[in-house]
Parts: structure tokens; sequence; C-alpha cells
């Protein structure tokens, strides 16, 4: 084939692509990849944290049933030392003081209507407590659990979630430009701004809710895992019609 003098000859497989779009590619593809880590890391502390606030519902009794030096549940009896009613826009809360009478201890804990009701100041009740907290209160046939909320873990996973959420756009905006899937005008801030908004309020409010109510991480994970992915998808079409 004649090449005329200035051309250069492109192979048949298609365009000729030069290294520098090749290394831009291939540092695009690490950064993405970077960002994929550290969402996963942000999924495992949030586990690891799941199994700790929740590792006294499989604990065995202090005694017989546990082996030496093994954890366990222990109780303790306490005593009602103040009681206490809240209103907000979900309905009354209602609390209970209780100070521990062989040990020091000493919690407020949300407990409902009847609970409250049968508890008049002074009256007894059980408490379970595991690894130095008390995980349950209990008396005349009711039960309420304390909620243990690590903020500091649910910090965590939303750095994490927004850092690597963040690496992951930037890292594949490239690639979706040119499939004319993204804007190559939406600048590094907008980006950032907007994976701070999809990625940070979310994780957070989800991940506390979740530890409260001691939701099955058989369901925590994949609905996390899908939300993540729609939030992703989410963002990166607002960034194409910018």
């Amino acid at each position: 084939m004649n090449v005329r003098r200035g051309e250069t000859a492109r192979p048949s497989g298609g365009p000729l692509r030069s290294p520098g779009a090749v290394v831009v590619q291939l540092v695009c593809g690490l950064i993405a990849l970077a960002g994929l880590g550290l969402v996963v890391l942000g999924f495992r502390s949030f586990v690891l944290t799941y199994d700790e606030v929740t590792a006294y519902r499989h604990a065995p009794v202090c005694g017989a049933t546990a082996a030496p030096g093994a954890d366990c549940l222990r109780h303790e009896t306490g005593r009602v030392a103040q009681r206490s009613t809240r209103g907000n826009p979900g309905g009354t809360v209602y609390r209970l003081t209780v100070a521990g009478e062989t040990v020091s201890i000493h919690g407020v804990y949300d407990v409902d209507e009847a609970f409250y009701d049968d508890m008049p100041l002074g009256s007894a009740v059980e408490l379970t407590v595991f690894r130095g907290r008390v995980v349950e209160v209990a008396a005349a046939g009711h039960r309420a659990r304390a909620p243990q909320v690590p903020l500091r873990a649910c910090l965590e996973l939303t750095a994490l979630g927004f850092l690597g959420s963040s690496l992951v756009i930037h890292g594949t905006r490239p690639a979706l430009t040119r499939l004319g899937l993204g804007g190559p005008t939406v600048g590094i801030f907008r980006i950032t701004v907007g994976s701070a908004l999809f990625f940070a309020v979310p994780p957070l409010f989800g991940s506390v809710m979740a530890l409260q109510l001691h939701v099955p991480l058989a369901v925590v994970l994949p609905l996390a895992a899908l939300g993540w992915a729609g939030l992703v998808v989410l963002l990166s079409w607002l960034i194409r019609n910018e």
C-alpha cells in the first residue's frame, strides 16, 4: 500500500493508539481498582463491627456453659433510679435510668410503654452484661435491648465509601466519555462534591440504623451492594447530563 509522505499507516485491526493514551487508560484503571478496594475495605470494616456488636446474641452464659476465658453473658442486678419521657415526631420515647447494685453500672435505656409503666422507681431489673457493657435489660416479663452503635466504625465506613466511590467514578469517566456515556466537561470538583453527597450521607445513616435494629447481614450486605451500584449509576447518569 502506498503511503503519502507525512501520513502514518494504521494497522488493519483498528485505529492506532498512542503510548500516551495507553498509559492514561492504565492509570485510570488503577485509580478505579484502588477506589473499588477502598469500598471493599469499608464493607469489611462494617462486617467486623457488626459481628462485634451482635456477638453477645450467640455467647453462652458465664459459668458451666462457657469455656474458661471465653466471652460470655453475665447477669447483674439493677434498680430503676429515674424515669423520663420525651416527645418526638415519631411518638413518645420512654426511658429508664438504671443503677447497678452488684457492679458499678449506670445507664439510660429506651423501653416500650408497657415496660415503662410496670417499672416504678426502685424496681429491680436484670442487666445482661457482655464485655463490660449492658446489652439487655429485663424485668416483669419485659425485655429491652441496649443498642450499641460505634460511631467511629460508621464514620470509617462512610469515609472509605466516599473516597473509594469518588476514585471509581474518576477512573471510569474517561472510558465512559469514549463510549459517549460521560460528560468530558464535568470537573473533578463537581464529581467530588457529588460523591460526598451520594456516598457519605446514605452509608452513615444506613449503617447506624442497621446496627441499632440488628438487621441480619444476609439482608444488609446485598442491599448495601445494590444501593452502592445504583448510586454509582445514578451519579454517572447525572454527570452525563451535565
